[in-house]
């Protein structure tokens, strides 16, 4: 009979996580995969049926409120995304250039 002695408490060594984001925007659709790992997460758009890291181009034009727009970030809903991620739920509605919740 062999002996296995458990030595240490496991620990995440690297983890990879990929989360999928469906909006509509003044009537247009916009998927994002999230994707997040151990050395960073990153945001890819499915433009054109094809999927880039770059958003499509209409998404510039979308007027957020003051506190998203910002010299670090060519795009506000970047910053209103990164924002608004972790607490957003299916069928709710924001107002862009307010950020209050439409109900």
């Amino acid at each position: 009979m062999s002996k296995i002695k458990i030595k240490k408490e496991p620990e995440e060594v690297y983890f990879k996580t990929v989360t999928q984001y469906h909006f509509e925007i003044d009537g247009k659709d916009l998927i994002i995969n999230y994707e997040e790992d151990s050395n960073g997460a990153e945001a890819h758009y499915l433009v054109d049926e094809k999927w880039s890291s770059l958003p499509p181009s209409w998404l510039a034009d979308v007027v957020f409120e003051d506190d998203y727009n910002d010299e670090d970030s060519d795009f506000a809903f970047d910053n209103w995304f990164n924002d608004m991620r972790y607490t957003i739920e299916e069928g709710e509605t924001y107002e862009s250039t307010t950020g209050e919740q439409i109900k």
